[in-house]
């Protein structure tokens, strides 16, 4: 079971492509952790609807790993 609480604190992080501890990474995502906040107020119906998507998809993820092994 996918941990809701956690992907929403991880979601700056797993939308960035690299490691955040790089100087360049980091800022990239304290950019999209800017821009998630504004939309979260300006839009949150968009941003709920998109947060249940990711871990809807999340768990079909873990579902299909789980049947594979």
């Amino acid at each position: 079971m996918v941990n809701a609480d956690r992907v929403k604190k991880k979601l700056p992080s797993l939308l960035c492509n690299g490691s955040t501890t790089n100087k360049k990474e980091w800022a990239r995502r304290h950019r999209i952790e800017i821009g998630l906040k504004r939309l979260k107020k300006q839009k949150p119906t968009k941003y709920y609807n998109l947060e249940t998507q990711l871990i809807f998809v999340l768990e079909e993820m873990e579902k299909a790993a789980l049947e594979k092994t």
